[in-house]
């Protein structure tokens, strides 16, 4: 990220691709608010660019390797650093919408 709080399609992605917990989720997301993106108007209608998205899509692929390692909800939660099973729950239905 530049200082003058500017951001490019590059960092995100490497910011996407650091992302290993929820915490490192949290972290982005509170990163993301504080930032500007310079995209050239037709570049910024393409959903390819749309950053929730992208970590709905992480948030999927998080669940579903934390519960075909766990095997339940409990220590799937217990894997993916949620506080327990009802906010995993809450997070899969969120997802399916």
């Amino acid at each position: 990220m530049s200082g003058d709080g500017r951001v490019d399609i590059w960092y995100v992605i490497e910011r996407l691709e650091g992302i290993k917990t929820q915490p490192d989720v949290n972290e982005f997301i509170a990163e993301l608010r504080n930032v500007r993106v310079d995209f050239d108007e037709n570049v910024a209608r393409v959903p390819d660019y749309d950053v929730y998205s992208a970590l709905e899509d992480i948030k999927r692929d998080y669940i579903s390797r934390a519960m075909a390692s766990a095997g339940s909800y409990t220590k799937a939660a217990k894997l993916l650093g949620l506080r327990n099973r009802q906010t995993l729950t809450n997070w899969v239905k969120g997802l399916e919408k």
